[in-house]
């Protein structure tokens, strides 16, 4: 087991959404990738929030990873995550 696996984006939900929050989370994203799935290559990551601003029903967060993998590197796949 890897007790340190994954990132803690649901602990970013409650914090005031910044521009400096949002890049520390697409780093974060960028390196638990990097370390736990070597074989796969970040192309680009984007981190925003939910509808509504920072309005307190704005409780979410939109992550877009752009990847390919080291087997075949020129084809491109997006995966899409919402955080609650």
């Amino acid at each position: 087991m890897y007790p340190s696996f994954g990132t803690n984006l649901r602990a970013a939900l409650f914090e005031p959404i910044t521009g400096t929050l949002l890049q520390e989370l697409k780093t974060d994203v960028t390196n638990a990738v990097r370390v736990y799935a070597p074989r796969i290559i970040v192309k680009d990551v984007s981190v925003t929030q939910g509808e509504g601003g920072n309005n307190a029903g704005s409780n979410s967060l939109f992550v877009s990873i752009l990847v390919s993998f080291s087997a075949a590197p020129f084809e491109e796949e997006v995966i899409d995550v919402i955080i609650r």
